[in-house]
């Protein structure tokens, strides 16, 4: 015959499966609390990116007037993209520094749009904005960046 369990039996069955839902949920929140630090420091990469990039285009921009100030070629050419390097030649440069007004010292660059785009395959910026000179002149200007090995690199800027 079968005896019913005791009291104190009963008490340390049904304490048993406490430990196993314990460490499930205990499991659980280590993995939420794993995401979270992901998505936080991701969120935070991607906000200083952000804070960080109208510096960075500007200095892009101020870099490439400087190279037509001093009409070099091969230092303007090295402001843009890898797929623009290519298709773009020394003479495309020459002839766009011809027009010397537009190329005089910088006192600093402001932006009146700024479109940033992001997706899986990259990141791009497409602004416009006015090159402020040194004389007291300015200059409209329009431009389409891309993020290529964590430097902004152009794609084409027309300064109007």
């Amino acid at each position: 015959m079968d005896a019913e369990p005791s009291p104190v039996q009963q008490q340390s069955i049904v304490r048993q499966p406490r430990l196993p839902v314990a460490l499930l949920i205990g499991g659980i929140l280590l993995i939420l609390f794993g995401v979270l630090t992901i998505i936080g420091i991701s969120g935070w990469q991607l906000f200083n990116r952000v804070v960080n990039t109208p510096a960075e285009i500007k200095q892009t921009i101020i870099a490439y007037i400087e190279a037509g100030r001093q009409n070099d070629p091969e230092a303007a050419r090295a402001l843009f993209s890898s797929a623009v390097q290519r298709e773009l030649t020394r003479s495309d440069l020459e002839q766009s520094f011809a027009n010397r007004t537009r190329f005089r010292e910088v006192a600093d660059v402001s932006f009146s749009t700024f479109n940033l785009r992001s997706t899986l395959e990259e990141t791009r910026a497409e602004i416009t904005g006015q090159i402020h000179y040194t004389d007291g002149t300015e200059q409209h200007f329009a431009a389409l960046l891309r993020i290529e090995n964590d430097q902004w690199r152009l794609i084409w800027i027309d300064l109007r």
